[in-house]
């Protein structure tokens, strides 16, 4: 998947950065968009981005004053131009920059890149969507079980 990037731009403290594919979907699932889409095309990426620019924060002063543009062309060797390092989707540690020059489009970092895909899924009520969480239940024998937080 080609990666094209946006620049992200905050009216209130003027940060600027340039935001692809892989930092939006972070962006989204933090806002609890996409939670069952494991890759969602560009497209709708984009478009769901777009709708929640309002909501999102900056992630220097914390005002929702947010826009998106078109990123200029970008020298990709300039540091100053890339920002913060990418974060594994998963642990959101950041990745290291010897790994995303070696695996450019990798969105995991190596620790979690061999967890298998079991441990990594979410699962979410079809109900209401929330997160489902690891229950214990303890008659004779230990049972582990999902269950909803709010639906119970």
């Amino acid at each position: 998947m080609s990666e094209t990037l946006q620049s992200l731009r905050c009216a209130a403290c003027s940060r600027q950065r340039l935001v692809g594919y892989s930092e939006q979907l972070v962006m989204l699932r933090s806002l609890g968009k996409l939670k069952r889409a494991k890759n969602p095309e560009l497209d709708l990426v984009r478009e769901l981005f777009a709708a929640a620019l309002p909501a999102l924060p900056c992630d220097r002063c914390g005002a929702t004053s947010l826009s998106l543009h078109a990123a200029a062309a970008v020298d990709e060797e300039d540091p100053e131009v890339w920002g913060e390092a990418r974060r594994c989707e998963l642990c959101q540690k950041p990745i290291p920059p010897e790994r995303l020059e070696i695996f450019p489009d990798v969105v995991r970092c190596a620790a979690c890149q061999d967890k298998p895909a079991a441990e990594t899924e979410d699962d979410f009520c079809p109900r209401c969507g929330e997160r489902l969480q690891v229950a214990v239940r303890s008659r004779g024998l230990t049972q582990y079980r999902l269950r909803c937080p709010r639906c119970g």
